[in-house]
Formats: structure tokens, sequence, C-alpha cells
């Protein structure tokens, strides 16, 4: 995930992207985007796709709408049509997974903040993360992230005993 570090903006403040929701819709739209692809060469053998839109919105209400039409006789064969008949199910198939993963466009991947109390947890987490970073022994000697710290009173002090065992 890409962080922004400014500190003292306005709301709402674009604070990072979500990069694995992201990339998992690139691969989701790579499916859909294949299975149109199928679709549109295995139906292209035997009738013109002259309106992308409408074939998009469903494969096989397109080839049956023009199947219906006085066009389908004059365009090929019988034979041909009863061939993309026999397609039909593999047509079935691709339309079902091109719906199933197909992404709207324009989907926005930005983290926002968006109350003042986000923008106060997120400024308090930047901070921590700075100091761990800065960290003059380095995080390995953290212990995976063990923070040597015991809450007393609804405060946090270091924890002697933990730091002497480092």
């Amino acid at each position: 995930m890409k962080i922004n570090t400014k500190q003292n903006e306005q709301l709402p403040l674009v604070i990072g992207t979500n990069e694995q929701i992201e990339n998992i819709h690139k691969l989701r739209h790579n499916v859909s985007f294949t299975c149109y692809t199928q679709a549109k060469k295995l139906v292209s053998e035997f009738i013109p796709i002259e309106n992308e839109e409408d074939f998009q919105k469903s494969f096989v209400a397109y080839v049956r709408n023009y199947m219906n039409s006085d066009q389908a006789l004059t365009y090929k064969t019988q034979k041909a049509m009863e061939e993309l008949s026999k397609s039909s199910t593999l047509l079935q198939f691709l339309e079902k997974r091109y719906k199933e993963y197909k992404i709207p466009e324009g989907l926005n991947y930005d983290h926002v903040i968006k109350t003042n109390e986000q923008l106060e947890a997120y400024q308090y987490a930047v901070k921590l993360c700075d100091l761990l970073n800065a960290h003059p022994l380095g995080i390995k000697s953290l212990r995976l992230l063990e923070i040597p710290l015991i809450k007393q009173n609804d405060k946090y002090t270091p924890d002697y005993d933990k730091i002497c065992s480092l």
C-alpha cells in the first residue's frame, strides 16, 4: 500500500492506495476480457458483430436476435447457423464468466480519511512508524515488532525486564 505521509492536510485526505484490491480487480478484468475476446472470436466466425454494446450485454441474446432476423438466412448457410447453435453452451459459459468477473470502470482504490478522528489516528500511526523505523538497532531487534511496554493505570511505561533481555 502506498502511504501519504504529509500531515496538517485538509479533509478529506487521500492517504494511500489499496493496491491489493486494485490488483485483484486487474486480474478479474483480465479474465473478463479473455472471455469477451473468446466469445467475440467464436461468434464472428458465423455472424458479424455490428453492435459491440449489445453484444457485451449478452452474447447469447445477440446471437439469438441475429438468428431470428431475416439477415441470418442471407449471411451464412443453414449449416453455419447449426454449428453456432452447437456452440451455445460454450457461449453461455463465456457470458457467465464475463459477467461474473467484469469490474465496473472508474472505481477508486484510494484510502480516504473523512473525519478528524481518522486523521488523528493516521497522524499518530505515522509518528509511531517513524519511531520504529528510526530504532538504532533496527526493527529486527524488536523481535517481530514486540514492543517492550507495560500498561499500568491506563499509561504505557517501558518494560525493563524485556528491554534487558534483548
